[in-house]
């Protein structure tokens, strides 16, 4: 077969990257967001792994969106998860970033599953039934022995976003954080900050400058911590501010962007096609 494309993060099913050395043998081409290097650790060796980069929903900004100023501090939209594997995972970074910023009422929390416990990755041998028997009986137990992280989620939960561009243009920051911090795993997460002028706080890929100049958002890894963070924020001048916006919408309209676009997947599956047909020739 011509190709397979890995598109799922590695610590929400790192079954699929176990067995790509298994799958590598019914196709010409494996593509992944990394390279071979970095995802060692979940796929037990080295691969021939082609890099390919995620194509966005849009190409330029949500015009009447990202011209709000009438903007809120801070945001996070994420669903009340957990991964199946813990190595360099961010989902509870994000619960530790909740709960600093829900001490002073600044940041608004939109998502799935907040009131329930969180859902937990990944493939599993357990039938349905007992899931959903395990899931009441955690319920139960917070009732008697609550989280700390989810108790303060929950006195900043906002319910679920009916549009994720409506909300973020809601708010000037938002806390973009991806699952797991992993080489080329930039996701949609940090587009559709840019696509509605709302600032993104970055965490995730290492490589984030390779692809997205660093103007165009805030690296949390420059900051010892939210407190730290905050003073930044707060320290910002609307000159700033506007700054960051129009640098990421500059990005968009930039060569540097055109990877990340529709048409640019769609030219990889071209060339796919075009190349196995050349072979067929031969």
């Amino acid at each position: 077969m011509s190709a397979f494309f890995a598109m799922e993060c590695p610590i929400v099913e790192p079954s699929l990257y176990k067995g790509l050395g298994h799958v590598q043998h019914y196709f010409k081409r494996i593509f992944s967001w990394s390279d071979s290097q970095a995802l060692e650790h979940f796929t037990g060796g080295s691969l021939p792994l082609i890099p390919y980069l995620w194509p966005q929903s849009f190409n330029d900004v949500h015009e009447p969106i990202w011209e709000r100023t009438d903007r809120k501090f801070l945001v996070m939209i994420n669903s009340n998860k957990l991964p199946a594997v813990y190595w360099r995972e961010l989902y509870t970074e994000r619960l530790r970033a909740i709960e600093y910023f829900s001490r002073t009422g600044e940041i608004d929390l939109y998502g799935n599953h907040w009131d329930k416990p969180s859902l937990r990755l990944g493939r599993t041998w357990i039938p349905a039934t007992a899931i959903r028997l395990l899931r009441v009986g955690e319920q139960l137990w917070q009732r008697f022995q609550p989280d700390p992280y989810l108790t303060a989620a929950r006195s900043v939960y906002r319910g679920r976003a009916q549009s994720k561009s409506e909300t973020l243009g809601q708010y000037t920051f938002a806390l973009c954080f991806e699952n797991m911090i992993l080489k080329g795993w930039i996701t949609e997460k940090i587009f559709d900050c840019f696509f509605t002028g709302t600032i993104p706080i970055y965490w995730g890929a290492p490589n984030i400058e390779e692809h997205i100049p660093m103007n165009c958002f805030i690296d949390m890894r420059k900051f010892s911590g939210y407190g730290e963070l905050r003073d930044f924020l707060k320290s910002l001048s609307e000159r700033d501010i506007r700054a960051y916006r129009e640098n990421a919408r500059q990005f968009l309209l930039s060569p540097k962007y055109k990877p990340f676009t529709k048409e640019a997947f769609a030219d990889l599956f071209t060339q796919i096609v075009e190349a196995d047909v050349e072979s067929t020739r031969g």
